[in-house]
């Protein structure tokens, strides 16, 4: 495991990366690949996604991410209720960190996450144009 300086090096690093990106880029799904990409690189974890809020308001799209199985990416939906985290993210405007996604009485773990095998999360919420529209874990 790299020690807390590495790794905060690192997360500032890929910050700086995902600025510069985001300031030159004109293509909204490779910018949110390449956050995915960085975001999962910086935390040091094998799987990233964005998720982008349905028009309905119930639903989450996982429209970006790195370590999925193909019929994941802009296929696959997670309910946007407090019962997941990224729900309770998206109601609240505050990060959440759940450890252990299996035994964290605040969620449900949504199915998609548990077929593959993901214990823990974090999720933040990058502000939309119109509203709160995306979410990163």
């Amino acid at each position: 495991m790299r020690g807390l300086a590495q790794r905060l090096q690192q997360q500032k690093a890929a910050l700086a990366e995902f600025g510069v990106e985001a300031f030159g880029s004109e293509n909204l799904d490779s910018l949110l690949l390449k956050a995915a990409v960085l975001a999962g690189h910086g935390l040091d974890v094998e799987r990233s996604k964005v998720l982008e809020l349905l028009p309905s308001g119930d639903r989450f799209l996982i429209r970006a991410g790195v370590g999925w199985n193909p019929q994941v990416v802009g296929k696959a939906t997670i309910e946007a209720g407090a019962a997941s985290p990224a729900g309770y993210a998206l109601l609240t405007g505050k990060p959440v960190v759940s450890q252990d996604l299996q035994t964290d009485p605040r969620f449900t773990c949504p199915e998609v996450l548990r077929q593959h095998g993901i214990r823990s999360a974090v999720n933040v919420i990058i502000g939309g144009r119109e509203r709160d529209r995306k979410s990163v874990v």
